[in-house]
């Protein structure tokens, strides 16, 4: 649950391109049950990627 009645333009902006990139994120999993956060996200990204490099 997120509070954003006391925001401003700039952190509702912020706050959208967070969810953004978790949805992002989300609809690239299969498993709709899983829980996400950017920075997992990020962690395994660069971990498939150096996985890769040495296959």
């Amino acid at each position: 649950m997120v509070d954003i009645e006391d925001l401003n333009e700039s952190e509702l902006d912020v706050l959208h391109k967070y969810y953004e990139k978790l949805s992002d994120v989300a609809e690239k999993d299969d498993d709709i049950h899983k829980s996400h956060s950017i920075d997992s996200a990020k962690e395994l990204a660069e971990k498939k990627q150096q996985d890769n490099k040495i296959n």
